[in-house]
């Protein structure tokens, strides 16, 4: 005898995943220009890394040679319990016991990903603006806040919900970004 036979399945929800339709990543892109860290939004846009991969970037994973972006770090907040001084693969960013939680870049497996001739045209800007501001950046960052660290997840988040809330298109979030981009190639 089954014992399951009698028994009701529970219904599995499946969320719907978001992605940009061509009108709406035009509106996007275009309010997008207004943002200081326009860059690091398009950069997830096109090359649909998550963003703490983004975040992580330094500017010598950027190869202009060969057109490519190496994902070798991802940056995440974790609360303060989960995080271990003593772990090799993580870098803590300015630890404090007291703190609820902390960033932290963390070790990935290398990849190497090709990069359009248009990201590629913009990333040059970028990096010429950034060489020419008065912006700190001692780790060589790719993506620096203004202070010259890294950027928060949660931070950049907020500014894709404030830019999404200024086209009047329904909330986007990095994760959509990607949803986008995989859409779009596919």
């Amino acid at each position: 005898c089954n014992p399951t036979i009698d028994t009701a399945r529970p219904t599995v929800i499946t969320p719907e995943m978001r992605v940009l339709s061509p009108s709406e990543m035009q509106v996007f892109i275009e309010e997008v220009m207004r943002e200081t860290q326009r860059v690091a939004i398009l950069t997830t846009l096109f090359v649909g890394f998550r963003v703490g991969e983004v975040l992580a970037l330094k500017i010598s994973d950027l190869d202009l040679e060969k057109q490519t972006l190496s994902v070798t770090k991802n940056l995440i907040r974790v609360p303060t319990a989960a995080v271990s001084p003593e772990n090799p693969n993580i870098e803590i960013l300015n630890y404090d016991q007291k703190k609820k939680t902390h960033l932290i870049v963390q070790n990935t497996p290398n990849r190497k990903i090709a990069i359009s001739d248009g990201l590629c045209e913009l990333l040059v800007r970028h990096l010429f603006t950034l060489a020419n501001s008065t912006w700190p950046n001692p780790d060589g960052l790719l993506f620096p806040s203004k202070a010259g660290t890294h950027l928060d997840p949660k931070s950049f988040e907020i500014r894709l919900a404030a830019v999404s809330k200024r086209c009047e298109i329904r909330k986007v979030n990095p994760h959509a970004l990607r949803h986008t981009l995989a859409t779009r190639l596919g």
